[in-house]
């Protein structure tokens, strides 16, 4: 009976030691703060959004978000530095078009349909085609393109930059319609602005907050949204479907996504996570307040996104025959 009563204890005591195994090799994720890594600097519209974001997630997950500014060359700094970080959904990417339009480049320095596992889209915007109504007689975007017709190879497209998502949806315009444009590609929004306003180029391919300040005043006319439907944001500017090119919907979009090899479960349930937060009216009116649209969708559809979004880039830079190294 001694033997016994010793043994019972001893018993216990393993039994014990085993239940708390999976505690220390399987907490429930996430079980210390998320790292989201920015491409851009602390401080722009960007970053407003993904803070935004990041409130609601700390919120929901009980564990601090944090964002680390990695900006630099086109994304490359941040997406390099999320590709070699452990798939343990403890470090994320805040993805934008760039990271695509670089994975299409001919001497890509990583692929984010490979490199990457992509988590939810969770912002869209599209872009806008603007013209200076006093020195372009047009209304619409057919009109501009009979415009660009009637005068080949001297209509201006303006960008705000060589190899950014104006430049290839202004490209992709050219292209789908048939016409011969030139691209004057500047180093930022402002300097395409002040051109349009000035009447050095015929038109411009920008971001509704870079072009609105002008738009109300008459300066500046919103010809078409570069996606496929009309924005929330300006219910009297058509999209690409209802002015006559219905292959074209481009937008700019947030996506976060995760190294290649996190588990499937994590990503499951960052997914679910940040599309209960992005259907929430109060989230919806605070990226409203930024102007953004929310995005959503699952884990399978994100992926889609990415491998659609490089294959349409890699299309319009090889059609185009376009140099952006």
């Amino acid at each position: 009976m001694r033997a016994a009563t010793k043994i019972v204890p001893l018993l216990l005591g393993l039994l014990t030691c085993c239940a708390a195994i999976p505690l220390a090799f399987g907490q429930a994720y996430p079980a210390k703060p998320i790292r989201i890594v920015m491409p851009f600097p602390a401080g722009g519209a960007g970053d407003a959004t993904a803070r935004a974001l990041a409130d609601r997630l700390t919120s929901k997950m009980a564990q601090s978000i944090i964002l680390d500014p990695r900006p630099g060359g086109g994304t490359t700094i941040s997406v390099q530095y999320v590709i070699n970080q452990p798939p343990d959904g403890y470090t994320l990417v805040n993805l934008v078009n760039s990271a695509a339009i670089r994975s299409a480049m001919a001497n890509a320095p990583f692929d984010v349909r490979k490199d990457l596992v992509g988590v939810v889209r969770w912002t869209k915007t599209p872009l806008y085609v603007a013209i200076n109504p006093q020195t372009v007689p047009v209304t619409s975007i057919r009109e501009l393109v009979a415009f660009a017709k009637a005068n080949p190879g001297k209509v201006n497209i303006g960008t705000y930059g060589v190899g950014s998502l104006g430049h290839l949806a202004g490209e992709l315009l050219a292209q789908t319609a048939g016409i011969t444009v030139t691209h004057v590609n500047y180093n930022g929004s402002v300097g395409s602005l002040t051109a349009l306003l000035r009447g050095d180029t015929h038109a411009a391919v920008d971001a509704f907050s870079s072009l609105s300040g002008h738009v109300g005043t008459g300066r500046l006319r919103l010809l078409s949204t570069t996606s496929g439907d009309r924005s929330p944001f300006t219910p009297d500017v058509p999209g690409m479907r209802e002015s006559g090119f219905p292959n074209i919907d481009v937008y700019a979009y947030s996506l976060l996504a995760a190294p290649n090899g996190t588990p499937p479960d994590i990503l499951a349930k960052l997914n679910v996570t940040v599309n209960e937060i992005i259907r929430e009216p109060a989230f919806i009116a605070q990226l409203a307040k930024l102007g953004q649209q929310p995005g959503g969708g699952s884990v399978e559809a994100t992926a889609e996104i990415l491998r659609n979004e490089v294959a349409l880039y890699h299309k319009i830079i090889s059609d185009g025959k376009l140099q952006l190294d």
